[in-house]
């Protein structure tokens, strides 16, 4: 459970004025000024919500040090405090981490999930995982008796592929993954 009653401030933004609800969320040491480029881009076709973490750009301090579970709890304050739910997320770095949190205690809060540069998940099973539940094509868990379940489980599915350029930094790296992807 957060401190949420402890801080004061919370900054938040909100851009757009029509289609889907999309949360952007920093990274850890950041503020919403990083996601600003994003929000520009989105704000014409999506209602756009920014926040500066606790502790962080012009949001007060938590009153004693936080960890992922308080930051959540915070975070789904704001978003039932803003009437936001359910919606689509973005997020980078630890605003990952926290979004990961909250979709793991309710699978339904978000729509859709990216994340960039997710501190603390491991980008080729997050991928995996995310892959499997699309591709299965159950709401809530994957089956694991349908054949895409099935190919996952044994090792043999093509559905996700690595394309972070610090893998595949190479001229062969990308041809090999144009073939893949054909």
């Amino acid at each position: 459970m957060s401190n949420r009653k402890e801080v004061p401030f919370v900054y938040r933004e909100r851009a757009g004025s029509g289609g889907s609800r999309v949360l952007l969320l920093h990274g850890w040491g950041c503020d919403s000024s990083t996601m600003k480029p994003v929000a520009d881009r989105l704000c014409n076709s999506h209602i756009i919500l920014s926040i500066d973490f606790p502790g962080h750009g012009r949001s007060d301090k938590p009153p004693e040090p936080w960890g992922v579970p308080e930051y959540s709890s915070c975070l789904m304050d704001i978003l039932r405090e803003e009437d936001f739910l359910p919606c689509s997320v973005i997020a980078h770095s630890f605003g990952c981490r926290i979004a990961a949190c909250l979709a793991a205690s309710d699978p339904g809060l978000f729509e859709k999930i990216i994340f960039t540069g997710a501190a603390g998940i491991g980008k080729k099973l997050c991928g995996q995982i995310l892959a499997k539940m699309i591709l299965c094509g159950q709401e809530e868990a994957p089956c694991g008796q349908c054949e895409n379940c099935r190919s996952f489980a044994d090792g043999a599915s093509m559905s996700i592929f690595e394309l972070d350029a610090a893998s595949n930094n190479s001229v062969e790296h990308i041809k090999t993954l144009m073939e893949q992807t054909r």
